[in-house]
């Protein structure tokens, strides 16, 4: 009963929030991924903990591309502390865009969770209450001059863990960009990155940025959509073993003093 009350309480406060914000000019909608452990609670509650968690991380999303328009990104935790505990209070509305259902557990890595429920969900972010809330917080300063910046959806094929990811995503944001993951699922990671390089300058300073961690190999680009292969690193390079003493040659004693030296023997 309780967790149903919560959940009647956060669909309620954003159906109040829109009248009350109809006037706010900076609002942005973003799609963001929300997952929550199924299995224990209902498929109920599971989904609706999914779309909670997916309105949460639209929200910080939004919150960290604010802090990184003056400055490098911002520590998450930082982030959330700035923000206060209601995340869901910066969301004017939202609606989940795709139910993903249950599967097995890819985002989130917490012992004992063996399955998860995903959805996929628009939030309306609004972005001049996260602004000022930051700004008091001293993690945004004076906008800088705008640089022209378009947005790229890559798409990331054979990832087969989730640190791998999180090593691109950290690399993908290093030039202070956003970067929305919009789709997870076996072995690939569908995200959009704001940037200002080519598809071919963004994949070599990933490579610059990952070093021998991993192989990265740009598979092709189509207009606004990049898609780049992932291979496990290279291995060291191993020194070649020492010969063996059958091939190795050995070392002779000199011939004492005054003594004529044998000619080499010769091959029969």
């Amino acid at each position: 009963m309780k967790g149903r009350a919560a959940a009647a309480a956060l669909v309620l406060a954003a159906a109040l929030a829109v009248p009350g914000r109809a006037g706010a000019a900076d609002l942005e909608s973003i799609q963001s991924v929300g997952a929550a452990p199924a299995g224990r609670p209902s498929g109920g509650a599971a989904r609706q903990a999914a779309l909670e968690a997916g309105v949460r991380e639209g929200v910080l999303q939004v919150a960290s591309e604010v802090a990184q328009e003056t400055g490098p990104p911002p520590d998450p935790a930082a982030l959330k502390n700035a923000l206060g505990s209601d995340l869901e209070s910066y969301a004017v509305r939202f609606h989940i865009v795709e139910d993903r259902g249950e599967h097995p557990a890819l985002l989130i890595q917490e012992p004992g969770v063996d399955r998860e429920y995903e959805v996929l969900v628009d939030v309306e972010v609004d972005r001049g209450s996260i602004r000022s809330r930051l700004a008091k917080a001293g993690l945004v300063k004076a906008a800088p001059p705008p640089t022209a910046r378009h947005s790229l959806e890559v798409d990331l094929e054979g990832i087969q863990s989730y640190g791998t990811w999180e090593q691109l995503r950290r690399a993908l944001g290093e030039r202070g960009g956003s970067v929305r993951p919009v789709e997870f699922s076996h072995g690939r990671v569908l995200a959009r990155v704001d940037t200002d390089e080519a598809p071919d300058a963004l994949v070599e300073r990933l490579r610059h940025s990952v070093g021998d961690s991993m192989g990265l190999a740009l598979r092709g680009a189509e207009g606004e959509r990049v898609r780049i292969d992932v291979t496990p690193g290279s291995s060291a390079s191993h020194p070649a073993p020492p010969a063996s003493p059958a091939s190795s040659p050995q070392p002779t004693a000199p011939p004492p003093p005054g003594a004529t030296p044998e000619p080499p023997s010769q091959a029969p």
